[in-house]
């Protein structure tokens, strides 16, 4: 069966693959570093937070531009603007000493989007269903493996007291990232969009007038409402994932004590148990269960893990065994974020599904800048959570948010359910 399901996926895919590990693996030598690169800069944790915030900023500008820039041009033009831009990132990075120089090397993020891309890219290639679900589902696997070797590496490496040499290593990956992607193959499938999917644009596009930036704006406002529900579930919850995300290397590296490659190593294991369980049991999950069943668990899952991190936080504040009480809120950590991989894949699968062909990329590029305009403000004020009373409180606020739109899912309303469920069958 597994290899049956192989057979089905395009070699275009397989290369998608390939890129997607080096893409990752390039971006990760940096995130353990950063927060201590931060520090040596004499900046403060709330300055972290604000770089955070800024590069988010920037790259949700860029989104919708990718999104509109994959339908024009397809997505090997895509991919290969954006190894170019991401290594030129890099080498800025490579030559930072001050907060400025770090500030400008995140401007040509704003084409870093290599997710996004590569999210289209199996769209394109997959028809819907149980194929394309599992196709996301390797996608997710491919990037962790990059991601989890990326972490410990740049950790190691920045041990030594060189903060550099892994930005330096990933202008190579990155423009060897973009020969590759020169040459890869794009597969289109045409038609996999469901009928109703297909009825529900052309009633879209119907309101659609004229060209250029007010024609590109209408479409991208006719995208989202075919998805509403989705979209607005994904950046939601993407808030309270920018506010954890943003102030745990600062948990990390001051109440835990981590080392650099400490951190990596964590971060690295993280994404090893993400990446083992999107291999093993994606594939199950979505031919058992439709997809408003997972998305009601996947979101579910997080809300009971954030509860559990923020009892275990209270007990390290009040002084318990730091030991177990740390080891739960790590595990916690990793609950929350094996549930966080299914809902993001479940979601890209039933939202993709929704929209015709042509429009996928102007979907992604929504998704993906939603996903950025929460990481604006998530960072920060995870910080400022943390700063202004212990690190506990954010994991309470997030529990707050995360149970609010569990509570909307849960609702027995047909108007906000997926069209279409993750079990669907290929024709």
């Amino acid at each position: 069966m597994a290899s049956a399901d192989r057979r089905r996926i395009p070699l275009g895919v397989w290369v998608v693959y390939l890129n997607v590990v080096l893409y990752a693996l390039c971006y990760q030598l940096q995130k353990p570093i950063e927060p201590f690169l931060v520090k040596r800069l004499g900046a403060s944790n709330a300055a972290y937070g604000t770089l955070q915030s800024f590069f988010s900023a920037v790259q949700t500008v860029g989104a919708p531009v990718v999104g509109v820039l994959l339908g024009k041009y397809g997505t090997r033009a895509a991919f290969v603007v954006m190894f170019l831009a991401s290594a030129l990132s890099y080498g800025i990075l490579a030559n930072t000493d001050s907060m400025e120089m770090l500030y400008l090397s995140k401007v040509p993020s704003l084409l870093q989007h290599g997710f996004l891309v590569a999210q289209t890219a199996i769209a394109d290639q997959t028809s819907d269903g149980a194929t394309r679900l599992t196709a996301l589902g390797y996608l997710t696997t491919a990037y962790t493996v990059g991601a989890s070797i990326g972490p410990a590496l740049g950790g190691y490496l920045g041990e030594s007291g060189n903060y550099f040499i892994g930005a330096k290593l990933a202008v190579v990956g990155s423009l060897l990232s973009a020969l590759i992607a020169g040459f890869a193959p794009e597969d289109r499938v045409k038609g996999a969009t469901s009928p109703e999917a297909s009825s529900s644009a052309a009633k879209a596009t119907e309101t659609k007038s004229g060209g250029g930036v007010t024609g590109g704006l209408t479409e991208m406002f006719d995208t989202a409402m075919l998805v509403l529900p989705l979209l607005g579930t994904k950046i939601i919850i993407s808030i309270g994932n920018a506010m954890y995300q943003g102030s745990m290397p600062i948990v990390l590296r001051d109440n835990f004590k981590f080392s650099e490659y400490q951190m990596g190593l964590y971060m690295s294991s993280f994404m090893v148990s993400s990446g083992v369980f999107s291999a093993l049991c994606v594939k199950p999950i979505a031919e058992r269960f439709p997809g408003r069943q997972i998305l009601v668990f996947s979101v579910g899952g997080m809300v009971a893990a954030f509860v559990g991190k923020t009892v275990a936080g209270m007990q390290i504040v009040a002084g318990a065994d730091v030991g177990p009480a740390a080891m739960g809120w790590l595990a916690f950590t990793f609950a929350a974020s094996l549930c966080g991989h299914l809902l993001a894949i479940v979601i890209t699968s039933e939202s993709t599904s929704l929209v015709p062909d042509d429009r996928r990329g102007t979907l992604m590029g929504l998704e993906h800048g939603g996903f950025s305009a929460a990481r604006v403000v998530g960072p920060s004020l995870g910080i400022m959570l943390m700063e202004g009373g212990a690190f506990w409180h954010v994991d309470a606020a997030i529990v707050a948010i995360y149970g609010g739109v569990f509570a909307y899912w849960l609702m027995p309303r047909t108007a906000v359910a997926p069209a279409k469920g993750a079990k669907a069958k290929d024709e």
